[in-house]
């Protein structure tokens, strides 16, 4: 069962997004990081590498299908959460900085993506749409049937 699957009616953050394991608290999350270097992460040009290493950078918060994230410059993406300042990309081991909207913000774009019944359409860029397109998008929705 995917985290979207278990908890259809919230947006998926680092804490359910590993699930079935649950990580309630930052520290938690930051461990379970810790035990992926253990395997190992891919970074080119350096192949396989066991170490986290930290971005000065931030990366800005999105939602895909129902799940805050950031992308990664490998081309992955890091589930994200306003808990915690960082998110770690599990493709290459790059922790990032994250760069989230305003809490009213935040809440107000959740609670029009939670509109939707799908969590494969609830997907929102803050940086390039508003929350007034949001409210458009559920509108058409509503006009073809699909909310």
């Amino acid at each position: 069962m995917s985290a979207t699957a278990a908890f259809p009616n919230q947006i998926i953050t680092q804490e359910q997004g590993h699930f079935p394991t649950l990580l309630p608290t930052p520290v938690a999350v930051e461990q379970y990081w810790r035990t992926a270097a253990i395997g190992g992460f891919v970074r080119p040009p350096y192949g396989l590498v066991h170490e986290l290493e930290e971005m000065k950078e931030a990366r800005p918060a999105r939602v895909d299908h129902g799940r805050w994230l950031i992308d990664c410059v490998c081309n992955g993406a890091a589930f994200a959460w306003v808990e915690n300042p960082r998110a770690a990309c599990l493709g290459c081991g790059r922790v990032w900085r994250v760069k989230w909207p305003t809490k009213q913000t935040r809440e107000r774009g959740e609670a029009l993506l939670l509109l939707r019944p799908d969590p494969a359409n609830r997907n929102w860029d803050p940086v390039s749409e508003s929350l007034a397109d949001l409210r458009e998008e559920n509108k058409a929705a509503r006009r073809v049937g699909l909310m």
